[in-house]
């Protein structure tokens, strides 16, 4: 499926397993730029971030300069935030 999405990128918390793994491999798959937090990586994020557009982000705390701030200081061209953590809370990163 073609979600119209190459190109753009995104910040996903709660990336290194479960859902949070699964929206990253998604978007990876669909030509996304994807910020990757996690509290830990995990073999798999590792081994998706040496093959596609990954990069990751070990977060210590909820709020910038993590992986929100590593996006917005880039050329501003963020997409979207999705969130999977109930410690962190969604942050809009642009339009």
């Amino acid at each position: 499926m073609d979600l119209g999405l190459a190109g753009r990128r995104a910040v996903v918390t709660g990336a290194s397993r479960g859902i949070g793994f699964a929206v990253v491999e998604r978007l990876a798959a669909e030509g996304v730029e994807v910020v990757a937090g996690a509290l830990h990586s995990s073999p798999e994020l590792a081994e998706l971030a040496q093959t596609g557009p990954v990069r990751i982000i070990e977060v210590t705390s909820p709020t910038p300069p993590g992986p929100v701030g590593w996006s917005t200081s880039r050329a501003n061209r963020s997409t979207s935030s999705s969130t999977t953590s109930a410690a962190h809370h969604p942050v809009p990163v642009g339009s």
